[in-house]
């Protein structure tokens, strides 16, 4: 299973609980692949933890997190700090 999430952020509040999320849920299912989608100061905090940062981070910016993000699997409408999750074959 392949898992997105997605921060939008101003503080480092929601980000912190996500990254604690995926440590257990790895501790779960070792088999499960986290990507993220981040912009600052989110961006730092999960690359120091090691995660998998998507490039299309570096086209994020607040001015933009509230447009949505298309991709052949979902639409994902972030707004501020936000955990989005879904399957892909």
């Amino acid at each position: 299973m392949k898992v997105l999430f997605i921060s939008g952020s101003v503080g480092l509040g929601h980000v912190t609980r996500d990254v604690a999320m995926v440590k257990k849920m790895r501790e779960i299912d070792p088999e499960i692949e986290f990507s993220w989608l981040a912009e600052e100061p989110a961006l730092s905090y999960i690359s120091s933890a090691g995660e998998k940062v998507l490039p299309a981070s570096d086209r994020l910016s607040h001015a933009i997190s509230y447009s949505p993000i298309q991709t052949n699997t979902l639409t994902m409408w972030p707004s501020g700090s936000c955990s989005t999750k879904t399957d892909v074959q």
